[in-house]
């Protein structure tokens, strides 16, 4: 099942499950969230950890709303020989989902979308 965190504190029960190069990808995102909103009692958001196909349908099904092509920006995170996407979606006026996933579960037309938006967000 994929994971969802708006804090540090929830964040760090995830990790010894996460390599040290996402880990610090998901902290940067993470303390960015909680510092703006969660403190704030607002409910700006949430990273969203995806390690598989499953996870991201699951995902998708939790939140139809959400475009996973749509994206305002997207970094890519080489992590011991695989490459990971973070995708920033926003799913509505004040709300956004910033999607941590590896790039080698999307369809070949998802990825291209995805990549021609590389550098210029």
């Amino acid at each position: 099942m994929y994971q969802e965190v708006r804090t540090m504190n929830e964040l760090s029960h995830l990790q010894q499950h996460l390599s040290e190069n996402l880990f610090a990808a998901v902290s940067e995102v993470t303390k960015i969230y909680e510092t703006y909103y969660s403190s704030q009692g607002i409910d700006g958001g949430a990273v969203i950890i995806i390690k598989d196909l499953d996870d991201l349908e699951a995902f998708l099904k939790a939140h139809p709303g959400v475009d996973i092509v749509n994206i305002e920006y997207v970094d890519v995170i080489e992590d011991d020989g695989q490459l990971f996407l973070n995708l920033a979606i926003l799913a509505g006026t004040e709300y956004q989902f910033s999607i941590f996933l590896p790039r080698a579960i999307l369809r070949p037309d998802q990825l291209e979308k995805i990549m021609s938006m590389e550098g210029l967000n």
